[in-house]
């Protein structure tokens, strides 16, 4: 049986795959990391699913001006084929301004040997502007 820390360090693995591509604009790459039938659920928006939806969001982080996401994974538990993961998150300009930062809990699954992201939420910790 593997352990949750063995777990942890495949799922830190990939994280720093998906921060690498997701520097270097490889964002179809970024996709390849998520289940076929993956949802990402963001604040503000319905969740988008499969891989489409997460190229969708991807795409939209990126017309934002969004040029780096740095993830820091806090815990990890892992059940089998499935583990979650808690974390923190940093998103930054090209001009290396920080555009948001908050945290986030994935839901991941073990497809072929491989952890894959299946369920992806994450919420800001930046006050909503003064409306």
């Amino acid at each position: 049986m593997t352990s949750s820390s063995d777990v942890r360090k495949k799922i830190e693995a990939v994280n720093a795959r998906f921060m690498t591509m997701f520097a270097d604009g490889d964002l179809a790459g970024v996709c390849t990391l998520y289940t076929e039938d993956a949802m990402v659920m963001m604040p503000g928006m319905p969740a988008l699913s499969h891989r489409s939806g997460v190229a969708t969001f991807l795409g939209a982080v990126e017309s934002l001006g969004v040029k780096q996401a740095k993830l820091a994974t806090e815990e990890v538990e892992a059940m089998g084929d499935t583990a979650w993961e808690r974390g923190n998150y940093e998103l930054k300009l090209g001009n290396g301004t920080v555009a948001d930062h908050g945290k986030y809990i994935v839901i991941w699954k073990l497809r072929n040997g491989t952890w894959e992201l299946h369920r992806d939420i994450f919420n800001t910790d930046q006050a909503p502007p003064a409306g």
